[in-house]
């Protein structure tokens, strides 16, 4: 892999394939707080006219901050049909489904199973399946109690983004390591007689040794992920991916993310933003991107020191990339922006 460092951001080449990661099963109960995950975000359109969010994840956690300590599968479904008008404003009648993010929802530790063969990973919990043998992934399987059923082919196709560490620095499980992934997918996803069948999707794989954050957007042009977060001194973490190269950072002051309109969400009663600007400047580039949010689903993390809302959405972007020459590229897109509070 060559590149060119230049402080916090890389400028690398694109490639494809990366190294299989297995599964590290965290197993260490002498105290140490632990998150293990491996995960999917999708975003497509259905060959019927309907937006689709598909989150799932499954991961182990223990954590001094956890109510209950065990394995844990999530499925969250947002899917709508919207015209282009009703696209500038949130919805609140948006198809979702959300299950397994309460703590009485958690498995037993141990419950979830990991398969491992030479050139491929499996995990295993609650009916679905994440099997992974990179550059493709795959979910499947009808997560208990949720009457959705998902088979859903990916296909990476940018360089991982080692967010949080590389695999191979860890001590015997012990620190941190992750990585971020854009991918293509194509696939079904089934619940209540109803057939939702996508071919152009797109979204993010996420493994990862502690918790993150997902949101994301692609397009063929161009790619980008942000995590930001305001509390204390502030931290930031995006990668941008362009048809000739890739651009990462990790520096609070070359991004930044400011919520444009909020809207009241008439279940929660909770005031929710639903339009934000954004950008990430790396050297003399710059992108700045309008994102746009029409339908969401809600929960609520229940931990030891308070209760956190998670809405993740349905929505759009226009994103533009300038380069320090005055060159440019556009692309107007799919996005699933996820907002922690």
């Amino acid at each position: 892999m060559k590149g060119e460092k230049h402080g916090y951001l890389w400028y690398g080449n694109r490639t494809y394939p990366f190294g299989r990661r297995n599964s590290l099963r965290a197993g260490n109960d002498g105290g140490e707080a632990f998150c293990n995950d491996y995960g999917f975000v999708v975003r497509a359109k259905a060959e019927t006219g309907e937006d689709i969010h598909f989150w799932s994840f499954i991961y182990e956690q223990k954590s001094p901050e956890s109510i209950i300590d065990g394995d844990v599968v999530q499925t969250l479904l947002v899917y709508g049909k919207y015209t282009d008008e009703e696209r500038q404003f949130m919805h609140p009648d948006a198809g979702t489904v959300n299950r397994d993010q309460n703590i009485e929802d958690c498995y037993k530790r141990g419950e979830m199973k990991i398969e491992e063969a030479a050139d491929e990973v499996r995990w295993i919990l609650g009916g679905r399946i994440h099997q992974g043998a990179p550059p493709k992934f795959r979910i499947s399987g009808e997560q208990d109690g949720t009457g959705v059923k998902v088979d859903i082919n990916i296909e990476q196709r940018d360089l991982a983004f080692y967010h949080c560490g590389r695999f191979e620095n860890l001590n015997n499980c012990h620190g941190a390591a992750g990585y971020i992934v854009h991918y293509n997918a194509s696939g079904t996803i089934e619940m209540d007689g109803k057939v939702l069948k996508f071919t152009d999707g797109y979204g993010v794989h996420e493994r990862i040794m502690q918790t993150g954050v997902v949101p994301d957007h692609t397009d063929e042009k161009l790619t980008f992920w942000l995590m930001r977060g305001d509390v204390g001194k502030g931290m930031s973490s995006g990668m941008i991916c362009l048809r000739d190269g890739q651009i990462i950072l990790h520096d609070p002051i070359s991004s930044g993310c400011e919520e444009a309109a909020t809207w009241i969400d008439p279940i929660s009663r909770i005031a929710v933003p639903y339009q934000w600007r954004t950008w990430i400047r790396a050297k003399e580039d710059r992108l700045e991107a309008k994102i746009y949010a029409y339908g969401r689903s809600y929960y609520t993390w229940i931990r030891r020191g308070g209760t956190v809302a998670v809405n993740q959405f349905l929505g759009d972007v226009y994103a533009v990339f300038t380069y320090a020459d005055g060159r440019t590229v556009e692309a107007k897109c799919m996005m699933t922006p996820r907002n922690i509070a």
